[in-house]
């Protein structure tokens, strides 16, 4: 096979690779970002601070803590390892 083929080849994989995972980064990025890095007016590929506020909001607002132990803790939950 041609070397500028197997090239051409390897950066249209890699381009495409980047292109599918930008939208995960971007989540996982928003999400550990505060509400004015997210919605202010700059634009930046990481963020200025790291916080995990929103999860810690998510997971009280949602009561995930009390699903998450009444899920784990009865009978009809996944058999043999409950959690």
């Amino acid at each position: 096979m041609n070397t500028a083929l197997r090239t051409g080849r390897w950066v249209l994989l890699t381009v495409a690779l980047l292109i599918s995972l930008f939208p995960f980064y971007w989540m996982l990025r928003t999400s550990v970002a505060d509400h004015d890095q997210v919605f202010g007016t700059g634009f930046s590929l990481l963020p200025d601070g790291i916080t995990f506020d929103g999860y810690a909001r998510a997971w009280n607002d949602a009561s995930l803590g009390n699903a998450w132990w009444w899920g784990c803790s009865s009978p009809s939950a996944s058999w043999p390892s409950n959690c």
